[in-house]
């Protein structure tokens, strides 16, 4: 079983496609630290912005 997350960050940004502008905040856990809370939350935003840029919509996060 793998331990309960406890520590909580959110990366955030505003990104433009299509003259459209998107705010995006995404949360990261781990049960390590906040910092690898914080580097998960970096990494599910950049791929959240990818999805977005590429016109993928209904992406999950």
């Amino acid at each position: 079983m793998r331990p309960r997350p406890q520590h909580w960050q959110f990366a955030s940004a505003e990104v433009e496609h299509e003259g459209r502008r998107f705010p995006l905040r995404i949360w990261g856990w781990s049960a390590e630290s906040a910092a690898d809370a914080a580097m998960r939350a970096q990494h599910r935003l950049a791929a959240a912005v990818d999805q977005l840029t590429r016109g993928r919509a209904g992406f999950d996060y």
